[in-house]
C-alpha cells in the first residue's frame, strides 16, 4: 500500500496517503486499486478512459482536489461542441460582448457618441462596435477577469447551461469583458439568460475578490449570426482575440476559451492520450 500512495503523491500531495485521502469512498478506492494492479503507477492518467471516470467520479464525490478536476470538469460540460446551426431555422445565434464596469470610461463613451451622432445608426453602431472592441483590448480598468478564480468562475457559469438554455459554440475570457458565440435554445429568452449569467457571475465573483459594488456593465452588446460564413467568422474572432490582444502566441493557448478545449479534446469528448 505504501508504494500505491507514492505514485499518487505527484496529485494529492506530499503529505497525503493514500488510506485517509480515499477513506469516504471504497467503491472508489476499490476503482482505483483495480487499475493501480494494470497500471503499477498512476502517472498515465490522461492516457486511460477507464482511469480518467475514476477521477470525474472522485471529483463528483468531493474526494479530489479542485486543481485536478478543473479541466476535466469543463471538458466533460461543453456539451455543443461542434456544434452547427441550421440558419434558416427558429433559433438565431448571437455573438454576444458584456464588460466589467470601469472598462471603458464613461468619457470616453461620451467623445464617441458626439463624434458619431451625425452618421447613420447602422454606421454609427457599427463604427462605435469597433472602437469598443480595440479600447476593450487595451485592458483598460482593474481587469478583474485576470484572476484566475474569476475567469475559471465565469467559463463554468457559461458551461453550466451549456444544451439546457443555450447551444455554445465558442466563447472567449478576456481580462475586462467577455465574448460568447450561443444559439438560445427554444422558450428560451437571450436577455434573461445573460441576466442569469451576470447576476450570478458579478456576486460570486465579489465573494472571490473580497469587493463590493458593481461588477459589469450593464449593457449588453449583440448582434445575430446570419449564416455559415458569418458564423466562422465569428468564431475565429472570438478564439483569436487573446493573440490580437498580445496575451498569447496562439489561441489555444489560453486556457479561458473553446479554442483551449478544442485543441485537447479529441472528438469523443474526452482528453485525448
Amino acid at each position: 500500500m505504501g508504494a500505491q500512495a507514492s505514485c499518487l503523491h505527484p496529485f494529492l500531495g506530499a503529505q497525503a496517503s493514500l488510506p485517509a485521502f480515499f477513506l469516504g469512498s471504497a467503491g472508489i478506492l476499490a476503482c482505483i486499486l483495480s487499475w493501480e494492479r494494470r497500471h503499477p503507477c498512476l502517472h498515465s492518467f490522461a492516457g486511460s478512459a477507464g482511469i480518467l471516470a475514476c477521477i470525474l467520479s472522485l471529483g463528483s464525490a468531493g474526494i479530489l482536489p479542485a486543481f485536478i478536476m478543473r479541466k476535466h470538469e469543463a471538458v466533460e460540460g461543453w456539451h455543443s461542441r461542434g456544434y452547427l446551426p441550421h440558419f434558416d431555422g427558429p433559433q438565431i445565434t448571437q455573438f454576444v460582448t458584456f464588460r466589467l464596469y470601469d472598462s471603458i470610461p464613461q468619457t470616453v463613451f461620451r467623445k464617441w457618441g458626439e463624434e458619431l451622432r451625425s452618421l447613420t445608426k447602422t454606421n454609427g453602431d457599427a463604427i462605435l462596435r469597433r472602437r469598443l472592441e480595440l479600447y476593450l483590448d487595451q485592458g483598460y480598468g482593474n481587469c478583474y477577469l485576470r484572476d484566475p478564480g474569476v475567469a475559471e468562475l465565469v467559463q463554468k457559469s457559461f458551461l453550466f447551461f451549456d444544451d439546457e438554455r443555450y447551444k455554445l459554440s465558442a466563447w472567449v475570457v478576456m481580462p475586462n469583458h467577455v465574448h460568447a458565440l450561443l444559439t438560445p435554445l427554444p422558450s428560451q429568452q437571450l436577455s434573461r439568460i445573460l441576466h442569469s449569467l451576470k447576476s450570478y457571475t458579478s456576486n460570486e465573483a465579489n465573494k472571490i475578490l473580497g469587493i463590493e459594488g458593481k461588477f459589469w456593465q450593464q449593457e449588453t452588446y449583440d448582434r445575430y449570426v446570419r449564416n455559415s460564413r458569418h458564423f466562422a467568422t465569428a468564431v475565429r474572432y472570438i478564439e483569436n482575440n487573446p493573440v490580437r490582444a498580445r496575451l498569447c502566441d496562439r489561441p489555444e493557448d489560453w486556457p479561458y476559451s473553446s479554442a483551449w478545449f478544442k485543441a485537447r479534446v479529441g472528438s469523443a469528448g474526452v482528453l485525448p492520450a
